[in-house]
């Protein structure tokens, strides 16, 4: 009688596990895009660190008095790229896949802004978002600074600041799918600035 409530104990117990791990529970467990897979990474694509941008009312993507500089894959920046981060404010659209990165620049606010407005160029991605992320420029690994903003490919302008920023680095923003793109390219064109 003791074999049989152990073995019953365990088959529960693996049952419960097994269900645990593919995501089933009870009714009142929070939906399956909330569950984390092991990867670290939600049914949704998106991992605990991440933020969303927030929509511009009027839709209108804002050009600024300065440079534009254009961003490819494999290639290198496009416009009057120096050896010095740019000075904000600067126009910028790129193209991307598993990702590119902007041009170095500087901040005297403390902040770096983007307006940004991306659609899907061509290909099928996995999600209808891509990642934007910032990055201080530093000699070995970079450090990103704040939260990855998952950006939606609707063609819509969005805006978001990274504060607590110092005035004495270079940054530059990441743009892509990562691993999740599967062979599909986003077009993007943005408003790199100090504050808005």
């Amino acid at each position: 009688m003791i074999r049989v409530r152990f073995r019953r104990a365990m088959l529960v117990a693996s049952a419960v596990a097994m269900s645990v791990a593919v995501g089933v529970g009870p009714a009142s467990a929070a939906p399956a895009e909330a569950a984390e897979v092991p990867s670290g990474v939600s049914a949704s694509g998106r991992t605990p660190n991440e933020v969303r941008p927030q929509l511009v009312p009027d839709g209108k993507l804002p050009q600024v008095q300065g440079p534009t500089y254009g961003f490819v894959e494999g290639a290198p920046p496009s416009g009057s790229v120096g050896p010095l981060g740019a000075a904000l404010p600067f126009n910028y659209w790129f193209e991307a896949s598993w990702g590119v990165e902007s041009r170095r620049f500087n901040t005297t606010t403390g902040k770096a802004c983007t307006w940004l407005k991306v659609y899907v160029q061509s290909g099928n991605p996995l999600f209808d978002e891509i990642s934007v992320k910032l990055y201080r420029n530093e000699s070995g690994t970079d450090p990103q600074m704040g939260s990855t903003v998952r950006w939606p490919t609707d063609n819509q302008t969005y805006q978001f600041c990274w504060t607590g920023l110092s005035n004495s680095y270079e940054y530059y923003f990441w743009f892509g799918y990562g691993d999740t793109g599967n062979g599909a390219y986003a077009r993007g064109d943005g408003t790199a600035v100090s504050n808005i």
